[in-house]
């Protein structure tokens, strides 16, 4: 696995905003500087789009410090994301960790600040599909509880590779995690937005859906097939154009595995993405993206992916086979 370092953002007033997941007062304030570095231990959870996070609230200005004849030292402050706090999420089929979080007002030089610090993060980001993921357009956002926000550009991540990702600049106030957010922004695509003070939640994608029972059909050709839905799912990631995406902003992927298995026919016959249409509240979809079609022999079949792309609100949907076929084949899907 190939390991690439994406982005190392060194920059003062950068904003950020983290996503539907909450956190507990147990942040770490620590006296020893030699103590800024953290491994977040992963959660194995994937956020549900759409989560409630807490609204930031500006912070006021600071009072100027009256001046004093011998000051006393400047405390260390630091930190650290609470290891129950969530450290995973999915998004366009990307696995991201969150490796590193602190806000300290000590820095590696070994300078110590009354008032500003800095915020250093850290992410893997792994992409385990068979298609790279195409992330070039989204930011990864993080927003404390103040409204301090920082974000980080994300970029398009190879099949079966990882990209690390990460952020030091300074902020205004060291503050707690507390009421922190994380989000992931991309124009026209559905957001992903996880609250980091709560613990962990079970996501709501992707759904399993129950397909109807295998039923046959027959081409123009007079060649007889039998159609099974072997795996049916929707979710707010799928793939398109040989690519890992998220979903355009209200609609959501179906993705199916159906097999064709070849009955009747006297010579090789081919079933391809093109005989398929799915149907969502009686509107037709075509596929937007699909695996590699087989051509087959008399009693051999094969397995074919399919991506589709339907309104968020459907509530109807059926899978069309051979429609322009002498008998077609109908197959509805069923959602909980």
């Amino acid at each position: 696995m190939k390991y690439k370092l994406f982005h190392i953002l060194m920059f003062a007033g950068v904003t950020a905003t983290l996503f539907g997941y909450s956190l507990t007062e147990n942040q770490t304030n620590r006296a020893n500087a030699n103590a800024a570095t953290t491994t977040a231990t992963p959660l194995s959870v994937t956020p549900a789009a759409g989560a409630t996070i807490t609204p930031c609230i500006m912070a006021t200005q600071d009072a100027a410090t009256p001046a004093i004849g011998t000051p006393n030292p400047i405390p260390v402050i630091e930190y650290a994301l609470p290891s129950e706090a969530l450290h995973e999420f999915i998004y366009a089929g990307v696995k991201f960790t969150i490796t590193k979080a602190i806000i300290s007002n000590h820095d590696k030089t070994g300078v110590t600040s009354a008032k500003g610090g800095f915020i250093d993060l850290a992410f893997s980001a792994t992409n385990t599909a068979p298609y790279s993921a195409r992330l070039d357009a989204a930011k990864l956002q993080i927003q404390l509880h103040d409204c301090q926000t920082f974000q980080l550009p994300l970029g398009n991540i190879q099949s079966k590779d990882t990209a690390i990702i990460k952020l030091n600049t300074a902020v205004d106030r060291v503050i707690n995690w507390s009421d922190a957010s994380l989000s992931v922004l991309e124009t026209d695509k559905e957001p992903l937005a996880l609250s980091l003070n709560a613990g962990p939640s079970l996501s709501l994608y992707p759904i399993a859906l129950t397909p109807g029972n295998a039923a046959d059909g027959m081409n123009n050709n007079g060649q007889g097939f039998t159609f099974k839905v072997k795996q049916a799912s929707l979710d707010v990631d799928g793939a398109t154009e040989s690519a890992e995406v998220r979903a355009d902003v209200g609609m959501r992927f179906i993705k199916l595995t159906v097999n064709i298995s070849y009955v009747t026919g006297d010579s090789p016959a081919l079933v391809s993405a093109d005989d398929f249409r799915l149907y969502a509240d009686d509107t037709p979809y075509n596929r937007v993206f699909e695996t590699e079609a087989t051509a087959l022999d008399v009693k051999s079949n094969y397995d074919l992916t399919l991506w589709f792309l339907v309104p968020v609100g459907a509530k109807t949907l059926v899978l069309n086979a051979l429609p322009d076929g002498s008998q077609p084949v109908k197959i509805t899907l069923v959602q909980p």
